[in-house]
């Protein structure tokens, strides 16, 4: 889910410490659910979301808190819940900070550390 092989500068998707651990847990659990196949499907929804908004970030909100991070609530047709997706944009593509289930509060879940991890990504690419 790294890196897609179109165009001739490739589009990048950065996944947070935390975002990598939501993307290990949401796949552990739908495979735990509903089975292998359905977890290998979903996480290929979520790709496929995740370029979608590399091509074209403003599908996405804008958040005024934190400052400077954007979401999106990728959901199945018909399903009653989904995930949200938290991002910068960059120069390259996005990095994801977290990916929350929709029933989950995120205000709670996009602790001050998200903030310190926002700072310390920014910093490293100056």
């Amino acid at each position: 889910m790294a890196q897609p092989a179109t165009g001739s500068q490739p589009d990048l998707i950065e996944f947070a410490p935390l975002a990598q651990s939501d993307l290990a847990a949401i796949y552990t659990y739908t495979a735990q659910q509903w089975g292998q196949a359905q977890a290998d499907k979903y996480m290929k929804f979520l790709e496929e979301i995740l370029l979608d908004l590399v091509s074209d970030p403003t599908q996405a909100a804008l958040l005024t808190n934190p400052r400077g991070v954007t979401s999106h609530t990728a959901k199945r047709q018909g399903a009653r819940h989904g995930h949200r997706m938290f991002f910068e944009q960059t120069e390259m593509g996005i990095y994801v900070l977290r990916i929350l289930h929709t029933a989950r509060n995120w205000r709670e879940a996009l602790p001050e550390s998200i903030k310190r991890l926002n700072i310390k990504h920014q910093a490293a690419r100056k």
